[in-house]
């Protein structure tokens, strides 16, 4: 069964190599091998994967009319999306996991790409607020199983990413609805959102690109909306330095959560800040706004080919502005 595959996979020479690992060159293989072995028997994978199966992830035309009668009714909510980054901070974090290198390893891995260096200030209170917003987030998108099986073909960080993020379901509250982790690449397809957007007659934006509130605005024919800059992710190379610059955490999330109140009342708020986009989107929902959490679709609109999928010339064609 899976433990089968695990030893497989560590087995292949391109997959156990230190740059794959994202490990220091002491770190001993034999010894990833042995936390495997009890990770496996403490069944955080065969839980994940059970979870997988049953868990109820809603279709996307179901979240578009829900998005679209919260506006409508003007009920503030949130909108969110975890992938295998989320994941492996999440796992790297839970007290169960703190005691695994590897895990850790995976979770500092992340924190480079995201904010350039891995001993970020104050870590548990940004792994406090993250927890936080999940549970107060109205739809939260999730890997399917799919996606963890897709995982296990590729390397070990993205599987234990996608695998962590079902830590989640520790803490989740009822209430919380879950739909696919990549709805953000249909909700420009879908009319009723498109709808809503226009409905909200002000859209705010927070991304890492100046002029993607203008583009947006223009697309829906909205003339109204208050834009938020942050820095992008320190490890994304297709971002222009420019669009990097300054501390992320802390120091803009600061001033950013304050300019959070800036934004008029029933304002639709596109988020697309990264980890961060997340606890803004807790933010904006505390506010009485509408987040929703579009992620590199922001890079998209802004002619900047961050995912592989936007080279394809094909991309966008059926977004609906």
């Amino acid at each position: 069964p899976l433990i089968d595959y695990i030893f497989f996979y560590l087995n292949k020479k391109n997959r156990v190599d230190e740059t794959n690992l994202i490990f220091t060159n002491s770190f001993n293989h034999s010894k990833y091998i042995e936390e495997l072995k009890i990770l496996y028997k403490s069944n955080v994978i065969e839980n994940a994967f059970n979870q997988s199966k049953v868990v109820t992830i809603e279709k996307n035309e179901f979240i578009c009319e829900a998005i679209y009668d919260n506006i409508k009714n003007k009920k503030a909510f949130s909108l969110i999306r975890l992938g295998d980054g989320e994941g492996n901070f999440l796992l790297g974090n839970d007290k169960e996991s703190m005691p695994f290198s590897a895990l850790k390893g995976y979770s500092s891995h992340i924190l480079r790409n995201w904010f350039g260096n891995s001993e970020v200030h104050d870590q548990s209170k940004l792994y406090d607020l993250l927890k936080e917003s999940i549970r107060n987030s109205n739809y939260c998108g999730i890997p399917n199983n799919a996606r963890l099986q897709f995982e296990k073909e590729k390397d070990a960080r993205g599987f234990w990413g996608t695998l962590g993020v079902y830590k989640i379901l520790d803490f989740v509250c009822k209430e919380n609805i879950f739909c696919n982790a990549n709805i953000h690449e249909h909700l420009f397809k879908n009319q009723m959102f498109i709808d809503a957007l226009k409905m909200s007659n002000s859209i705010s934006t927070i991304t890492c690109h100046q002029e993607f509130g203008s583009i947006i605005r223009a697309k829906l024919n909205i003339s109204t909306g208050y834009d938020i800059l942050c820095p992008g992710e320190k490890g994304i190379p297709q971002l222009p330095d420019t669009k990097k610059e300054g501390s992320h955490w802390p120091n803009y999330f600061i001033k950013i959560s304050e300019d959070i109140n800036k934004i008029d009342s029933g304002s639709v708020v596109l988020v697309g800040a990264g980890v961060l986009g997340k606890i803004y989107c807790n933010l904006a929902k505390n506010r009485g706004l509408f987040a929703v959490d579009i992620g590199a679709i922001a890079d998209w609109f802004c002619g900047t080919k961050t995912r592989a999928v936007f080279n394809d010339k094909s991309y966008g064609k059926d977004f609906l502005i």
